[in-house]
């Protein structure tokens, strides 16, 4: 089989081999660039299949219950995560109805349109609550990320990988909206340091001027927006909040929440430097670990998560 989220396994030897469908997910690119701020490595999420780090979760997510014969599926999703749906639905060969906002950007949007049948897009004022109700009427799994513990599973492949391709990193900073992805890493890396020793990297949640029910719970320097072009950024309830917040204080991290104006100057550094990315959502992280920067925060070895376009 090649490379994947299979290939680990942790991961692998909790589903039969018939489930395992694949789009070549994880096992993405570390790239080291000098930043302002110092040495970074980058771990190029967005160089998934979909482009984001959704993959890892949604291809576990799907595999589980498609084993234990669902057919049926649904989910709400500012874009990344319906991508990743779709795309595992599809070579799965199972049903899959997308709730989306009318404000999905357009080339998001784009991205969702199969050509399967089975893969049906619905635009709603009220795309998470009609996802929910669509569901329980028609007894579809709903694939909402934010409280389903099966998919976190998938996204310990991302702290398996980091723990082998650079050891002795002392901080990780990642996008979070529902903290689902933060909570996978972290496990991940928690089982790689029982197999092999060491410390664990200070873990650093970023999140946006418009959305940050975790990340204020560090960072009070903000300005609140009604608006903000991270819309990868979307859980206003955060049910993994108490959880995330334990894994920052466990790990000496911090939560960082960030403007559209520090993402577009973290944007341009990148570019700079030859890191280029559609989107805006991959450029947040990297606006966080500058304001940790400014704030007194130095690490030697930290590791920026490109979540994804």
């Amino acid at each position: 089989m090649p490379m994947s989220i299979w290939h680990h396994k942790n991961i692998g030897n909790s589903i039969a081999k018939e489930f395992q469908k694949t789009l070549n997910e994880g096992n993405t690119p570390l790239e080291l660039k000098q930043m302002t701020c110092g040495d970074v490595y980058f771990k190029h999420e967005e160089l998934n299949p979909n482009e984001s780090f959704k993959d890892r979760s949604l291809a576990f997510q799907i595999a589980y219950y498609v084993q234990n014969g669902h057919t049926k599926f649904a989910i709400s999703s500012s874009g990344n995560a319906a991508r990743s749906a779709a795309a595992y639905c599809a070579l799965a060969h199972v049903q899959l109805d997308i709730f989306v906002s009318p404000s999905i950007p357009v080339y998001k949007r784009e991205k969702l349109i199969h050509e399967n049948d089975s893969i049906r897009i619905h635009t709603s004022k009220r795309a998470k609550s009609d996802a929910i109700k669509f569901s329980r009427e028609t007894d579809a799994i709903n694939l909402r990320g934010s409280v389903d513990e099966h998919a976190i599973t998938g996204f310990k492949t991302l702290g398996y990988e980091l723990a082998q391709e650079c050891p002795g990193a002392d901080a990780v900073f990642i996008c979070c909206s529902s903290g689902t992805s933060t909570v996978g890493l972290y496990r991940g890396l928690i089982e790689m340091q029982k197999e092999n020793g060491g410390t664990l990297p200070a873990i650093h949640v970023v999140q946006s001027t418009k959305i940050h029910p975790i990340a204020k719970e560090f960072d009070e320097d903000f300005n609140k927006t009604i608006t903000h072009k991270s819309q990868a950024i979307s859980d206003k309830v955060a049910h993994r909040k108490r959880e995330v917040i334990d894994i920052i204080n466990n790990t000496g991290g911090s939560g960082w929440v960030v403007s559209d104006r520090e993402v577009e100057l973290a944007k341009e550094e990148l570019n700079s430097v030859g890191v280029t990315v559609e989107g805006f959502n991959a450029y947040v992280s990297y606006a966080g670990i500058k304001r940790a920067h400014k704030n007194g925060y130095m690490y030697s070895k930290p590791i920026c998560i490109l979540s994804g376009i």
